[in-house]
């Protein structure tokens, strides 16, 4: 546990250049992070009866590696905050225990003077030895006063337990908060360890299989290509049907491609995902093979990982522009939003048609198969007008 505590302290101070977190958001961010975990094992599960090691077994044993260093990063800069509040609740409770301590001396201090005069006779005596009716009013309102402020005294004290016995209680949950997250952080090290042996094995498996890694990248681009050509071809289609409504102006509704723009634009972020379970195997752009050297793959969106006939849903409100099949990717639809487009291809299954307005988490077909690694992927994408944009940046976190 000591190095444990010395490696954390380490690892706290590689990440204060970064902007720092409230211990709120960080708390947030690792409940997402757990969540995201566990919806991958859950769809990881219903895909282990495919043994074979292959690109797609690794790139699922990547992105669990990738959660879970997320994951432990978090928790990394999570357990310094909890230490701050740890000291400052103690400190607390210091400063509360001594000035309940001073309530009760200041309590016992008064009971001793009130002994005095505690007793009928001393009060009676006190109260008719005054010399005039003034003094007797006087020496009445002093002995009220006092037993009001007996009473306040005894008010201040309980308050003040009950302010301390809160405290304690607070103090007690953030100990065990900082026990929870270092033993997760011990369980996910354990795990991430094991994950990174079978990331070596299937690495070590793959290099002896290069010719088929090469067959595999090639039918990958070559479906890519398909897909590009299919919804530039239809982006191309619809802009030359808005173009020659431009020449009748009382026809054409321009407000509502602005809108439709700008709302979109805005939501950034926000967007609902396209399957209701998944994990992102697939990353957008260029990225160097995980196991041939000197070899880029390009992907144009996403890749998702589901369940097998997964629903497919619309990410926002729009007008289905394209529904076709593509060689490779099996069905395509295109959504329009204003300037922008959403793909959802390898569909096995359609349910909408071109011209059709839809909204936003509506269904529009199943997933269907990668052809590649025979299991239910969905390929995502994000187009403005003609440029490619990286999907995940739109899809709401959760």
């Amino acid at each position: 546990m000591r190095n444990l505590l010395i490696l954390l302290l380490c690892c706290y101070w590689t990440h204060v250049t970064v902007a720092q977190k409230t211990k709120q958001e960080l708390d947030k961010e690792r409940v997402i992070q757990q969540k995201k975990i566990q919806e991958a094992d859950q769809v990881l599960k219903k895909t282990r009866h495919f043994k074979e090691l292959n690109i797609s077994k690794l790139d699922e044993l990547n992105r669990q590696i990738e959660r879970r260093n997320h994951l432990m990063s978090t928790i990394l800069q999570e357990i310094p905050l909890i230490d701050q509040e740890i000291a400052h609740a103690d400190s607390l409770i210091k400063t509360n225990e001594k000035l309940l301590q001073k309530l009760k001396d200041e309590y016992a201090e008064m009971i001793y003077l009130s002994a005095k005069v505690n007793n009928s006779l001393d009060k009676l005596s006190f109260i008719f030895s005054s010399e005039s009716f003034n003094q007797l009013t006087r020496r009445l309102n002093y002995l009220k006063q006092y037993d009001e402020g007996r009473k306040k005294q005894i008010k201040k004290i309980e308050k003040h337990q009950k302010e301390l016995a809160s405290q304690k209680q607070r103090l007690q949950q953030q100990k065990v908060e900082k026990a929870n997250l270092l033993s997760d952080y011990e369980n996910q090290q354990q795990k991430l360890k094991e994950l990174q042996s079978e990331q070596l094995l299937i690495i070590s498996s793959l290099k002896n299989r290069e010719r088929e890694l090469f067959i595999e990248i090639e039918n990958r681009k070559k479906a890519m290509l398909q897909l590009d050509k299919a919804v530039t071809a239809a982006i191309n289609r619809s802009s030359q049907i808005e173009s020659n409504i431009t020449e009748s102006p009382s026809k054409r509704t321009p407000e509502s491609i602005i809108v439709n723009t700008k709302s979109f634009a805005e939501a950034k972020g926000k967007l609902a995902w396209p399957v209701k379970e998944g994990l992102i195997i697939g990353r957008f752009g260029k990225h160097k093979h995980p196991v041939l050297e000197n070899i880029t793959i390009e992907n144009l969106g996403i890749d998702i990982r589901t369940s097998q006939n997964e629903g497919v849903r619309v990410v926002y409100e729009g007008t289905v522009i394209a529904v076709s099949k593509v060689m490779g990717e099996e069905y395509m639809v295109l959504v329009q939003h204003g300037d922008y487009y959403t793909v959802y291809a390898r569909l096995k299954e359609v349910k909408i048609k071109i011209g059709e307005k839809v909204k936003a988490r509506e269904w529009i077909g199943k997933v269907g198969i990668n052809a590649n690694n025979g299991l239910s992927e969905l390929q995502f994408q994000v187009w403005q007008n003609k440029k490619k944009l990286n999907p995940e940046e739109w899809l709401a976190k959760y």
